[in-house]
């Protein structure tokens, strides 16, 4: 008895003493033979190799060169994985189906890659029901996603260069909550940035242009933030669709078809972004700002100028808010059609040939706007019971305030100067027009 209880001691201090002997650091180099000093304790030519040696929580340092690590790199243990750079380091593998780097442990940090698929296809780093992981500083091209993200939470995507990916740069999937993209370069991709069921995420100061579909796609996800992000020279620049209370500003979105586009939308907030000189391809395209079958969306403080078409438009959107942008030099500043109880207040809307335009609305207030050097400065058209109050209306070609086909209206407090026609009410009737100043 007392034999078999000395081996078993023996066995659990040998076995304790080899896993605390396993070295917190590492270095792989592909030059490294059998003859390196080290060579399978500390020092590897194969960066999977590494991983399996070195200590939980310990840094594998790979230094610059070519690695073949078919079928991929799998990081099943927190772990830091340091390049020498991404312009020095080169991982591939054959067929990149689960990834080059497959990621499925807490607290990996992968920085200082470039990620290769022989075949073209699967993706550059897969995190797989990961968390407080950090992929910074790696580069990757011409594969499926650059950074594919899945059920994983609390991770940080930085400074990364991704190049000609068939889907997209950065993917985000399936409950993957609370990361944060940020500083990423993505272009030439079909989606630069793409979210599904995923919340709470930081999309922030990243560089996505030449996008084939959509630089940021968010879909099915509420709460995330994308801000101070420039998306060029795509179709749609920033998207969101089946969201909700989602917060967009300080974001670049320019020559686009769209600028920033919302469907089916609820309690988003859209503010202080610059969407400027988006062209169309067709009569529903070349806006700064489209808002489609929304509720309580909030458009304010944006600077929407030079679009082909309409600058801000929100249609079949109810209970939102237009207020403090400005829109000049589009077709149309500000349109809203086939809504009501919407909000227009404290905008510019100049220099376009309609200031804000009103299609088949109901119940609308257009409030304390300056309208400026357009065609046409209000113009409600087959709407009802729309609230007209406080605006000025100055230099416009035609009217400065034209409702037509519009009854039981109040058109009230407005000041309008040296338009052809001052206020203009055709083909209605029950409005009031009172208080106004008309030179």
């Amino acid at each position: 008895m007392k034999r078999n209880c000395l081996l078993l001691f023996l066995v659990c201090f040998v076995s304790g003493f080899l896993l605390q002997a396993q070295p917190l650091e590492v270095w792989v180099d592909d030059d490294f033979t059998s003859a390196t000093p080290g060579w399978s304790v500390t020092h590897f030519n194969r960066i999977q190799d590494g991983i399996n040696a070195v200590a939980e929580g310990g840094t594998v340092h790979v230094a610059s060169g070519t690695y073949t690590e078919d079928p991929y790199v799998d990081v099943y243990k927190p772990v830091t994985l340091l390049g020498e750079g991404r312009d020095a380091v080169t991982v591939e593998v054959t067929e990149a189906w689960r990834g080059v780097f497959y990621v499925h442990a807490a607290n990996v940090t992968i920085a200082g890659f470039t990620v290769v698929s022989v075949s073209g296809r699967g993706v550059g780093i897969w995190l797989y029901q990961a968390s407080n992981c950090t992929v910074k500083d790696n580069a990757a091209s011409s594969m499926d996603h650059g950074v594919y993200v899945e059920v994983s939470h609390s991770n940080t995507i930085d400074n990364n260069v991704f190049d000609s990916m068939t889907t997209s740069g950065i993917g985000l999937y399936y409950d993957s909550n609370d990361n944060a993209l940020t500083n990423n370069y993505i272009t030439h991709s079909g989606f630069g940035i793409s979210l599904q069921d995923s919340s709470n995420n930081l999309i922030k100061n990243n560089i996505i242009p030449n996008s084939n579909w959509r630089g940021i796609a968010l879909v099915a996800g509420s709460n995330n933030v994308v801000e101070g992000n420039t998306v060029e020279s795509t179709w749609l620049g920033i998207s969101l669709e089946y969201s909700s209370n989602n917060m967009i500003r300080n974001n670049t979105c320019n020559s686009n078809n769209v600028g920033i586009y919302a469907y089916r939308e609820y309690g988003d907030v859209i503010e202080n972004n610059t969407a400027n000189s988006n062209r169309k391809r067709d009569t529903s395209y070349g806006k700064g700002i489209e808002i489609i079958e929304c509720s309580e969306v909030m458009v304010r403080s944006n600077t929407v100028k030079s679009n082909e078409f309409v600058g801000i438009s929100l249609y079949k959107t109810a209970n939102g808010l237009v207020e403090g942008n400005t829109a000049e030099s589009n077709s149309i500043g500000i349109y809203l059609g086939e809504a009501s109880n919407n909000v227009v207040r404290n905008n510019f809307a100049n220099f376009n040939d309609r200031g804000i335009y009103l299609l088949r609305e109901s119940n609308d207030v257009i409030e304390s706007n300056s309208v400026y050097a357009n065609r046409k400065g209000i113009y409600p058209h087959e709407c009802n019971e729309i609230v007209i109050r406080n605006n000025t209306a100055k230099s416009n070609a035609y009217a400065g305030i034209h409702v037509y086909k519009t009854p039981n209206s109040l058109i009230e407090g407005n000041k309008v100067e040296s338009n052809w026609l001052g206020i203009y009410l055709g083909a209605a009737n029950n409005n009031i027009v009172k208080n106004n100043t008309a030179n």
